[in-house]
């Protein structure tokens, strides 16, 4: 796997940064990280990576039945989450993990809920107050928050706020779209709802 650093202003590219073979099952997803660094989710495993220099500055390795999805870093750099989804042939709940940003000791896990079934775990949006979860069930999804230290529900699978089916802010068919800025949560799903909400 190599991941290359980009120029914003040429688009030239300035490095090259090689990490291990992991025997690619995802996508990889990239975050900024504390400092001068990125996360680089790939496969069973996450490295955060100076961005000055190409080193690997630390590592996490997830749990053996356990594939990343993606990963975020929270505003202030403090907090790094990973979702998972399950490799085993019958699939299972997805899984996400909170890590410190600086070190990746484990803070905290969600193995059993609340992301029961996710068909290739959760897109994530990191904010100051926890994470954001955007996951698929097959046709319809969910969008919910978990509290930051400890990943504690906020807005329970299922059940959208304001109240309704599919089509609302947080229940929605097909896809979402979530982000973090201006110091608002945003989403914009399949149904033609666009939201901006207190992160």
């Amino acid at each position: 796997l190599v991941v290359r650093e980009v120029s914003p202003r040429t688009l030239a590219v300035v490095r090259s940064v090689a990490l291990p073979p992991p025997g690619r099952v995802a996508a990889v997803s990239v975050a900024a990280g504390p400092g001068d660094s990125v996360w680089i989710g790939d496969s069973r495993a996450a490295w955060r990576v100076s961005a000055a220099t190409g080193a690997v500055l630390a590592k996490v390795r997830l749990p053996a039945r356990f594939a990343v999805r993606d990963v975020a870093v929270d505003p202030a750099g403090k907090h790094l989450y990973v979702s998972a989804f399950d490799l085993r042939p019958q699939g299972g709940p997805g899984a996400i993990f909170e890590y410190a940003a600086h070190s990746g000791r484990r803070l905290a896990s969600a193995l059993r809920g609340p992301v029961t079934f996710a068909l290739a775990g959760a897109a994530l949006t990191a904010t100051p107050a926890g994470v954001w979860a955007s996951y698929r069930t097959g046709m319809l999804g969910s969008t919910i928050l978990l509290r930051r230290r400890g990943l504690v529900t906020v807005l329970p699978p299922g059940r959208s706020l304001p109240p309704g089916g599919p089509g609302s802010v947080y229940a929605w068919p097909m896809s979402a779209t979530t982000g973090y800025g201006g110091g608002a949560f945003w989403i914009a799903n399949e149904a033609g709802v666009m939201a901006c909400a207190s992160p």
